[in-house]
Parts: C-alpha cells; structure tokens; sequence
C-alpha cells in the first residue's frame, strides 16, 4: 500500500504555497508519493480530454493505496468531482480529502455550489478540517463522512531558532490583504490594548494608531 497526495501548479498566491508545504512535509514525513494537478481552463477539454488527462494523474496509484486529495484544485467542482470518480475506479483506494478552502464560503457569489461541494465531501472516509467550527457548519449542511480530524495548527517548514525566547506582547500579526470586504476587520481596527502588525503596504484608507505595516515578507 502507498500514500499518494495531490499538489496544485501553475497557480500562484497563498492556495499554492500552501499546498506545496504541505505536499513537501507529506512527502518528506509520511513517504508520500506526488499526483501533481495543473491549474488549466477545464472547460476547453471534452469528455474523453478530461478523462485521459485524470488517468494520467493517477497513474501510480493502485488498489487499496491511500490518496491524500488537497481540497480544492482551484480547477473547479466539475474537475474534483471527475477526479474522484476516475479514482474511484481502483478498488479499495482510501480517500482523505485535506481541505484548504470551500470555495462557496469564500466569495457570496459561489455560496450556490454549497451542495455540490458537500456531495464531494461526502466521497471522503476520512475529512481533515481547518476548525471544529467548519465540521459543524458542514454536517448541518449534509455532510455524512463519518470520520474527520481537525488540523488546529499547520506546520510550515522553516528553520526556527528554538533558543531564542520571545518577550510577551499584546500584539497580533495578520499575513493577508488590507484592502478590500474580504478582511475588512484590519479597516475597522479600534483596539488600544492590542497592536495589529499586519505583513502588507499601509493601506490608502483612515486607520487606528495601534496598526503597523510591516510591508512583504517571504513565507
């Protein structure tokens, strides 16, 4: 039996970043093989296309091995779906879905692919979850996977001097974007107890004293 686990390219951003993190800790912890994914327009492929490019993806994987799917490809619902269904076709292959992001929760737009996202998930025997939060709202949504694990903190493979001790501070560092709905919070900061470091330029909006822009960091 072999573990396999998918790992998106061609795409760039924080999706891909973290897939790859997380491929590399699997591969280099778990002996994991790779199924590499390329982000492409999955609508310019026919049937047959789509088909014989998944049965290349899969290639290496046998009956009963075990494939880690990172959630979701950035390919589309329509691409996961067939991805599972070729997969599907081994006999007693085990399914663990790692899911990063559900794109209906993302952006307001995409919530109507909620049931279509569930009924991929339900495919999985084993989902692991960012928050115990997510697995309430999912199985109130339908979900029916009888096993899930939380994945409370996730590594990221840096070199970290252990013998460094930190002083406390009653500050928060937020890695993401300032502008814009989707992290309006860092907009609305009010806070004088707690600093905000936010690794981003300074906005081009009014803000609170208590906000420090620390500017691009790698990783």
């Amino acid at each position: 039996m072999q573990i396999h686990i998918t790992k998106i390219y061609n795409i760039g951003g924080t999706a891909a970043q973290s897939q790859h993190m997380v491929a590399e800790i699997a591969k280099s912890v778990l002996k994991c093989t790779e199924l590499g994914i390329h982000h492409y327009p999955v609508e310019s492929d026919s049937s047959e296309m789509l088909r014989a490019r998944q049965d290349g993806i899969l290639a290496a994987v046998k009956w009963y091995d075990v494939v880690i799917f990172q959630s979701p490809s950035w390919n589309g619902v329509h691409f996961d779906r067939a991805l599972m269904e070729r997969l599907n076709v081994n006999r007693g292959v085990k399914k663990v879905f790692f899911i990063h992001d559900v794109v209906p929760l993302m952006f307001e737009n995409n919530r109507y692919l909620l049931g279509k996202y569930i009924e991929l998930y339900n495919q999985a025997d084993l989902l692991i979850l960012p928050s115990q939060n997510m697995a309430d709202f999912l199985y109130k949504e339908g979900l029916n996977v009888h096993q899930y694990v939380v994945q409370r903190m996730w590594d990221c493979p840096l070199s970290v001097n252990t013998s460094v001790i930190p002083r406390f501070n009653k500050l928060i560092q937020f890695a993401g974007q300032t502008d814009g709905c989707k992290f309006s919070f860092v907009q609305r900061w009010k806070y004088e107890s707690v600093r905000l470091a936010v690794t981003a330029s300074e906005g081009d909006w009014e803000h609170g004293e208590n906000i420090e822009f620390l500017g691009w960091f790698q990783d």
